[in-house]
């Protein structure tokens, strides 16, 4: 059995990750899609708008085959640490042959010169990069002005210099440099597949009928509390099992989790903010007396965005606060080959194959007997936790129990797939 891999959030699935699946399927004769699924969290730090298991099954009504976890620690920290942890865990399949993601321009031949440049990164093009950042400029910005100077300076040039800043400039081009990137580093023989991109930018905020972002849903049902006007650019079965869930269990308060965040910054200490991944440069300090003189939680969060520390690098921070994810289990993504366990979300019963041909070099997590051999050393009680936490702070956004809180525990769905 060959399979595909996609990483994704599907916050929430819509048409144009349908499009996505249905173009992976047909260009590379696949048996099955596998998909890497971030938690309750994405890489922007903020809560999904259904949980991740009511998000894995409605992944597999649409046409995956079978939805894995991509770790909480890894899911909402930098485009690098998301995009290494969910190839490290789509080599750990012996199955899968290609990763498929989404570009605004595919550009495979690009994409693999930029990625070649940035896993040798010169010395003293880390000088200039360092440069431009002490300027106050963003990590991105600061890359861009890097690669411009390298390339004025005749230190470097591509197929295509214009091209190759542009494919700099936009999301879902960034990530996938980091997952090209990343199967260079680990020496990968999965084969990169780019889909173009169809419909709205990724972060455009009004709907577009058919192939809106998921930015513009998320918008729409949260001021409007209905899903109508965003069905047009949901695929049947997420539109039916997104207004279910939001139906029973409500909609998630964002607001809730600003004063969490406030409540940890005021009291945890410096030293245990340092502890925190991406902290540096004395924002603990800053985080640390903003949280003391500001009267509220959205006094406080407008309060500590600067021009250097844009919203994602902080959110990620606050939120690592947050679930108490120390530094320590973030960077082990770097030294470890492969992550001790992957918990499997969901499966599809009707690919009858898939269980048995299924290879792993990591210990899936499938049956409660599953968790009675795997090993329990530091790395995967700090896993374990990480969800642990992440589900309990979710119930309490939603102001339900949607899931367990001993995340592992939770029973793998096994769905009829009905794709449309």
């Amino acid at each position: 059995m060959k399979l595909a891999a996609i990483i994704c959030e599907y916050n929430p699935l819509h048409n144009g990750h349908l499009h996505q699946m249905q173009q992976t399927k047909l260009m590379t004769g696949a048996d099955g899609i596998l998909c890497i699924m971030s938690g309750n969290f994405t890489q922007r730090a903020e809560s999904t708008i259904i949980d991740k298991y009511a998000r894995a099954k409605i992944a597999i009504l649409c046409g995956a085959d079978i939805v894995v976890g991509l770790p909480t620690p890894y899911s909402t920290n930098n485009a690098e640490v998301f995009g290494l942890a969910a190839v490290k865990i789509a080599n750990s399949f012996k199955n899968v042959k290609w990763l498929s993601f989404g570009m605004e321009e595919p550009n495979l031949n690009l994409l693999d010169e930029l990625a070649n440049f940035f896993v040798k990164e010169a010395d003293d093009y880390k000088l200039i990069l360092k440069e431009f950042l002490k300027s106050g400029l963003s990590f991105n910005e600061s890359r861009i002005k890097a690669v411009e100077s390298f390339i004025n300076n005749k230190k470097i040039s591509f197929s295509d210099n214009k091209k190759a800043l542009e494919l700099l400039t936009m999301p879902n081009n960034i990530l996938a440099l980091e997952y090209v990137k990343s199967l260079k580093q680990i020496s990968s023989n999965i084969l990169p597949v780019a889909i173009k991109r169809v419909g709205s930018n990724y972060t455009d905020k009004q709907l577009q009928n058919t192939y809106s972002s998921a930015t513009a849903i998320r918008k729409t049902i949260f001021e409007n509390f209905d899903l109508k006007k965003a069905s047009l650019s949901l695929p049947k079965y997420s539109y039916i099992e997104l207004k279910n869930y939001i139906t029973k269990n409500g909609l998630i308060n964002a607001q809730k989790l600003n004063e969490l965040v406030l409540y940890k910054m005021r009291t945890t200490d410096k030293q245990q903010l340092k502890q925190l991944y991406n902290m540096g440069e004395g924002l603990e300090n800053r985080l640390k007396s903003v949280a003391l003189s500001t009267q509220n939680a959205k006094e406080f969060i407008e309060e500590i965005q600067t021009r250097r520390y844009k919203n994602s690098r902080i959110n990620s921070i606050l939120l690592n606060a947050v679930l108490n994810i120390n530094k320590s289990v973030v960077i082990k993504i770097y030294k470890v080959q492969k992550l001790p366990f992957i918990k499997v979300l969901a499966i599809n019963t009707s690919n009858k194959q898939l269980l048995s041909e299924l290879k792993c070099s990591s210990k899936l997590i499938l049956r409660k007997n599953d968790i009675k051999s795997l090993k329990q050393t530091t790395f995967t009680k700090e896993l374990i936790e990480a969800e642990n936490n992440a589900n309990a702070v979710y119930n309490l956004l939603i102001g339900k129990n949607v899931i367990k809180a001993n995340d592992i525990y939770t029973t793998l769905q096994k769905i009829n797939q009905k794709s449309e």
